[in-house]
């Protein structure tokens, strides 16, 4: 009995090898394969089809002198489409760089041009900008904004600080910014201790957000100098 079935499974291993071997590889007919080639040739408006079509003209009038074939209209090789790619972001990139396109903060003295006897005061003004596609929050500890400092530019120490002489209400509040808007801050700063002459740094920041700070230099002159 174990001889038979030994003989059985030796026949059924033998007749399915030999049906393996018998399996012949799908062969695909000549439309197939035609098929197949069209579905992989470039389109008509890539410039791989447009040279390779001038290719083929140039060489059958070069055969056949006499051939009167309509060229077709000339079009701008792959080469001369990516150069013409690379000129273009080139200019881009070599376009000026204007700082103040990027600034978070710009600052504005009145008047720009002052004598210490004429001019008690400045006015000064701190611009915020929102230059993002999203609001932005500016949270204030109290109801004071910006600072205004007059420093030396020999040393840095500070001769006036604007809000030296003011109190300030401990109300917290956060100012919210719309995309594309600011928000101006104007205060005046008295220039008693200032001399004529002498070049001073001007430093006006947004309380508690030192990335809204900019210095600038002034000059007081002398009174006959502006008449």
């Amino acid at each position: 009995m174990k001889f038979l079935s030994l003989l059985l499974f030796l026949l059924i291993e033998v007749m399915m090898i030999s049906s393996a071997h018998s399996e012949k590889p799908k062969t695909l007919s000549r439309s197939e394969m035609e098929e197949i080639s069209a579905s992989m040739e470039p389109r008509e408006n890539s410039p791989f089809f447009i040279e390779r079509e001038e290719a083929r003209q140039a060489a059958a009038a070069a055969s056949n002198p006499g051939c009167n074939t309509t060229p077709r209209t000339p079009r701008h090789s792959t080469q001369q489409l990516l150069k013409n790619v690379g000129k273009a972001c080139l200019s881009i990139l070599q376009k000026p760089f204007h700082p103040s396109a990027l600034e978070p903060s710009a600052v504005e003295i009145s008047p720009t041009f002052f004598s210490v006897e004429t001019t008690p005061e400045l006015e000064v003004s701190l611009r915020v900008f929102n230059r993002r596609e999203e609001m932005i929050f500016l949270d204030f500890p109290t109801n004071q904004r910006i600072e205004i400092l007059i420093k030396e530019k020999k040393g840095g120490a500070t001769i006036l600080r604007w809000s030296e002489d003011r109190s300030f209400e401990p109300i917290e509040s956060v100012l919210t910014i719309n995309p594309k808007e600011s928000v101006l801050y104007t205060e005046k700063i008295s220039t008693s201790l200032l001399k004529n002459g002498v070049t001073y740094f001007l430093q006006v920041s947004l309380v508690g957000h030192p990335e809204y700070t900019i210095t600038q230099e002034i000059t007081p002159q002398q009174a006959q100098e502006f008449n």
